[in-house]
């Protein structure tokens, strides 16, 4: 297993005021089985947004996002967002899949 810091999104909430919807969004571990990657890609939507607002207080502007399509049996998947660039990722996976052997 990996460890990562996922970025996901807290439940919306209507701003009256504003008349909008807003999102939150917050940090936490995930572990992830490298076995079950099924596929991953930058997530670019993500970084403009962060470039736009604080969508997490501290949060380096220049932090990129990873989607990870985990396989979860079947034809389903289930998909992740964590923090880093997508190289960073494949690194971590290679790391821990030779770790295995």
């Amino acid at each position: 297993m990996v460890k990562f810091t996922e970025i996901y999104c807290l439940p919306k909430e209507y701003d009256a005021e504003l008349a909008t919807v807003k999102s939150k969004y917050d940090l936490r571990e995930t572990f992830v089985n490298p076995k079950f990657i099924i596929a991953m890609k930058e997530n670019v939507a993500l970084h403009e947004l962060l470039c736009r607002s604080d969508i997490i207080d501290g949060l380096n502007k220049k932090t990129r996002f990873t989607e990870i399509s985990v396989s979860t049996g079947g034809t389903h998947a289930h998909k992740i967002n964590v923090i880093g660039h997508p190289s960073r990722i494949i690194e971590a996976m290679t790391n821990a899949l030779g770790a295995l052997k």
